[in-house]
Order: C-alpha cells, then sequence, then structure tokens
C-alpha cells in the first residue's frame, strides 16, 4: 500500500516538474529531464549500479577542490542515501536487513563522541566534526542497507580501475608531484599512499583469480601502475604498512605449497628472493634513505637528523599532554589542532617560513581520537574496529566451512584492504576515510548475505 501510494506521488511529481520545465526559461532543460528521469529509476530499480558509480568517482573528489558540494561523490551519495532511506520507507528494504554486530558498537561511538562535543571548550568546532562524522555514517549506512546486493568482484573491479586512473595520471603528469612525490589529486603523498593501497589487495586477489584468464594480464599491468605510484608517494609509513598487508597474503597462500615440488618450491624461493633484490636495487636512493631514517625514531623529538620524525614525535608530546588533562571525554572534537598551536613546538616545526602552518593535524587517528574524545571515544572506535574484523573472520570461515576457496580468499583480500586502512590509522588522522567506512560496512553484512548474492562474491 505504501509503495503503491510513492509510485502515484512520484507519478504527479515528475509531471509537475516536467510542465513546469516547458513553461519557464528554463525550457531548454526539459528533453534531459525525462534522462535524468531514467537514470533516477534505473538507480531506483538497481541502487547497487549506483553504488558502484560512487565508489568508483571517490578517487576524483580531489579535482573538485574549492567546489566540494558538487564532487560526483557527494551528488551520487545524497542520491543513494535517499535510495536507501525511501527502500528502508516502502518496506523494500528490511529492518532485518539492517540488523548488524556494528549497529550496537557504532551507537556507542556516537554517544560518547556527542558527550565529548558537549564538554568541548571549542564549540566552534564541532560542526566541521558533526557533518564529517554524518556523512562517514551515511556511507556505512548506504553500504548496509544494500549490502546483500552488492557483487563483491564487481565491486573490486571498480575500486582497482578508479584508483589505478588516478595513479596513471600522478604518474603521467608533473603537476601531480609535490617535492619529487607523488599526490594524485590529494594534497598529501602519505593520503595518496592510503588511497592505493586499498586498491592493491582486491588487485591481487583479481590476477590469482579473475575469469577469463586474461583479465589477469590487465589487472597485472594495473598492479605495476600501483606499485609505481606507489614507489612515487615515498611514503615510508605505506611502505610498512605494505609489507604487512603482503606477509598476511602469503600466509592466506600458504596451503598452496603443498602442490608445489621440491624443485618448484625452490625455484619460487630464488624468485622471490631475486625481486627482492631487484626491487631494493631500482628503488631511489631518497626513497632508500627515508625507509632507513625510520632506525632513528627512538631519538624521539630532539632528533636533528629526520624533522618529519621529530615533528611527529611532538605530535605525540602534546597529545598525551592534553590526554591528561582531560582523559575521559578528550578536549573536544577538532581540538588537537588548536592545542598543537598553542604549544611551543608549533613554531619549532613550521614545514615553509613562507606560509608557516602551525594548526597540524596528528597524523595518528588513535592518538588524536585520544587526545579529543579521550579513553571513551578511542576504546569505542577500537571496538567497532575489532567487530569488523571478527566479522571478516567469520565470513571467511563460514566460506572454508562449506570448501569455498575462491570466496574465503575474496573475503581475505577484502579484510586486509580494511586492515591496511586500519594500519594507516597510526600514520595519518583519516577517520573519515570512505573506505574505511566502506569496508567496514561489507565486513559487517557478509554474514547476512543472502544465497543468491553470495554468487557475487566469486
Amino acid at each position: 500500500m505504501v509503495s503503491n501510494l510513492f509510485s502515484y506521488i512520484f507519478v504527479i511529481t515528475c509531471l509537475a516538474i516536467q510542465s513546469l520545465l516547458l513553461m519557464s526559461k528554463f525550457y531548454y532543460a526539459a528533453p534531459f529531464f525525462p534522462l535524468a528521469l531514467g537514470a533516477l529509476l534505473v538507480f531506483w530499480k538497481w541502487p547497487e549500479i549506483s553504488f558502484l558509480l560512487f565508489v568508483f568517482v571517490i578517487p576524483f573528489e580531489g579535482l573538485f577542490a574549492g567546489h566540494s558540494i558538487f564532487t560526483g561523490a557527494k551528488i551520487l551519495g545524497g542520491l543513494l542515501l535517499c535510495i536507501v532511506l525511501l527502500r528502508v520507507f516502502t518496506r523494500q528494504i528490511s529492518l532485518q536487513q539492517l540488523r548488524s554486530p556494528l549497529v550496537y558498537p557504532l551507537f556507542v561511538f556516537v554517544f560518547f563522541s556527542v558527550l565529548s562535543c558537549i564538554f568541548s571548550d571549542y564549540p566552534g568546532q564541532i560542526p566541521a566534526y558533526i557533518r564529517q562524522l554524518l556523512t562517514a555514517l551515511a556511507v556505512c549506512f548506504i553500504t548496509l542497507g544494500i549490502g546483500n546486493r552488492i557483487n563483491l568482484l564487481h565491486l573490486s573491479r571498480s575500486i582497482v580501475v578508479s584508483i589505478s586512473i588516478t595513479a596513471a595520471i600522478a604518474l603521467s603528469m608533473t603537476t601531480t608531484i609535490a617535492d619529487g612525490r607523488a599526490v594524485g589529486f590529494l594534497t598529501d603523498p602519505n593520503y595518496f599512499a592510503l588511497l592505493l593501497l586499498c586498491a592493491i589487495p582486491l588487485a591481487i586477489y583479481l590476477i590469482i583469480h579473475d575469469r577469463p584468464r586474461w583479465y589477469r594480464i590487465g589487472w597485472i599491468l594495473l598492479l605495476i601502475v600501483l606499485l609505481s605510484a606507489f614507489q612515487k608517494t615515498m611514503s615510508r609509513s605505506g611502505s610498512l604498512v605494505l609489507m604487512a598487508i603482503l606477509f598476511f597474503l602469503a600466509c592466506n597462500y600458504a596451503y598452496l605449497l603443498k602442490r608445489l615440488s621440491l624443485s618448484q618450491l625452490c625455484l619460487g624461493v630464488m624468485g622471490i628472493l631475486l625481486t627482492t633484490v631487484i626491487t631494493v636495487v631500482l628503488l631511489p636512493d631518497e626513497y632508500r634513505e627515508r625507509i632507513l631514517s625510520l632506525s632513528s625514531i627512538t631519538e624521539g623529538v630532539h632528533s636533528v637528523e629526520d624533522r618529519s620524525l621529530s615533528r611527529r614525535s611532538s605530535y605525540i608530546i602534546v597529545g598525551l599532554e592534553n590526554f591528561k588533562k582531560n582523559p575521559v571525554f578528550g578536549t573536544g572534537p577538532g581540538t588537537f589542532t588548536l592545542k598543537y598551536a598553542e604549544s611551543g613546538y608549533s613554531t619549532s616545526y613550521v614545514l615553509s617560513e613562507s606560509h608557516p602552518d602551525i594548526f597540524r593535524r596528528a597524523h595518528n587517528t588513535y592518538l588524536e581520537l585520544l587526545t579529543e574524545n579521550g579513553l571513551t571515544g578511542l576504546l569505542s572506535l577500537l571496538i567497532v574496529i575489532l567487530v569488523g574484523l571478527n566479522q571478516y573472520r567469520k565470513a571467511r570461515r563460514y566460506a572454508l566451512e562449506r570448501g569455498n576457496r575462491q570466496q574465503a580468499d575474496l573475503i581475505t583480500h577484502y579484510g586486509l584492504a580494511f586492515a591496511s586502512v586500519v594500519l594507516f590509522f597510526l600514520f595519518l588522522s583519516v577517520l573519515t576515510n570512505k573506505y574505511f567506512w566502506i569496508y567496514l560496512a561489507i565486513g559487517g553484512s557478509l554474514p547476512w548475505v543472502t544465497t543468491e548474492s553470495r554468487k557475487g562474491l566469486r
């Protein structure tokens, strides 16, 4: 009954809009309205298509810097949110479908975030934080709402292709290079490294499992593009995360060793060693020096050998000092930059004398959350992350129990893509990263997907 009423209202509204366009000074837009209406109906019927488009355009948001309200991701995201809400209202999406082990931890996280806002000494910072938090939760809600309709193989292709395009552009255009480091369409090479890491585990899965086999040649080429752009970022933190992800992938495919003969195993080990040596040799001297400089991290804030590491040490000192003053609810969302600007370190570690930036982020999501939201905020986020990782573990075990190794491998690769963002939280303040909330929601919906949607995992 509700669905029929909504259909009548929708048709009448569309006819009224078309008539008004024909009679107005914008009559030239009237022919395009049916096309837009047709696209809207397609998205309503198959919301997973608009979701794939939404995910595809995420890496290109940096193109609209200064006009962020008109980015494709925001337009498609708003459209998707309306579609999911209307589908819930018309009972095409059941409330049971939205039930997930993530719901209660997320509610607790939001609850303590609100409390932190209430007790904040800087109310002017709250609106921006609330807006960012609502955007992140909306992305999670959309993914949970249509999670049973998402084909994870198609989603993998969309993510890998879109991020590979930005990687190729970063390699080919000198305007995307800052101080010799690739930034893509973003403002910082470390953010770009995180973006690339969101796609690398999925690209590896497509190389191993995608059909037909000749598709794999294309995925190999795209992986080379991703890794080449990753090397251009010269991100030390990204290198650590990448090595951890590759280690876990090697552990996942350890079962393949049983199928190899001794000679094949020896050749494989020699190939890995040779590839490692060649990679180290081909790395630029500056990148090798940056990685080796990690050994000076113990020198802390007094290190003059690497100002970047010293600056990061100063973030920890300032963050912990302010945490001790407000250990339960923190100093308030968005206040770390203000607290750091008040410290003596802000002027000691300016990035540029001509344009000094004393308002610095913590470059550590967990530290920033501990400072701004206190123990309650940090612990509630950690619970959300642990529940998300556990959902991937449960889904992988579910697939293995039914003998579907390929499905288990796909779930593993998505879980490691999610883990790459979680690990990068140690080096960047990126709690609102869209891929984090998408991967989190996918893990939260996997154990409840229907038999039909499990076919999409193949």
